[in-house]
C-alpha cells in the first residue's frame, strides 16, 4: 500500500513542508540547493538545484494541487526557452520509493511530483 506522504488525515502539507522534504532528500544524493530570489525580478522559481556533473534545475514549491501564478507561468515559459529545466512539484509522494544512488531530480508528469531518476544521456 503506497502511504500518503502529502497529507495527514485529511490536512494539506504546507508549500515550505514540501520544499523542506525535497530539499533534504536532494542533499542526501549530493545535490546543490539554494534558495534562489532576484531582488530584480519577480516570480522566479524557489529553489536551484546542481547536480556534481553540472547539470541544473529550478523548481517551484506549491502547495498540494495548486498551481503557480500567471507571472510564475511567465516566468518558468522565459526559463524554457533558455533551455533551462524548471519543474513545479506540488506533492512528494515518490520522491523515496523512485531513488536510486547518483541520481537527479526530473518530473514525474504522471504523479505531478518530483522524484529522484537516472540522469537523461
Amino acid at each position: 500500500m503506497k502511504r500518503n506522504t502529502n497529507s495527514t488525515r485529511g490536512v494539506k502539507v504546507l508549500e515550505k513542508d514540501i520544499e523542506k522534504r525535497v530539499c533534504d532528500y536532494a542533499k542526501t544524493k549530493n545535490v546543490l540547493v539554494y534558495k534562489f530570489t532576484s531582488p530584480a525580478r519577480a516570480a522566479v522559481p524557489d529553489r536551484l538545484f546542481i547536480q556534481p556533473d553540472g547539470r541544473m534545475w529550478f523548481c517551484e514549491f506549491k502547495r498540494g494541487g495548486q498551481k503557480p501564478t500567471d507571472a510564475q507561468e511567465r516566468e518558468h515559459h522565459r526559463l524554457r526557452q533558455h533551455k533551462v529545466s524548471v519543474f513545479v512539484v506540488d506533492n512528494v509522494d515518490d520522491v523515496y520509493t523512485s531513488a536510486r544512488p547518483n541520481s537527479c531530480c526530473k518530473m514525474d508528469k504522471t504523479a505531478g511530483a518530483i522524484v529522484m531518476a537516472p540522469p537523461i544521456n
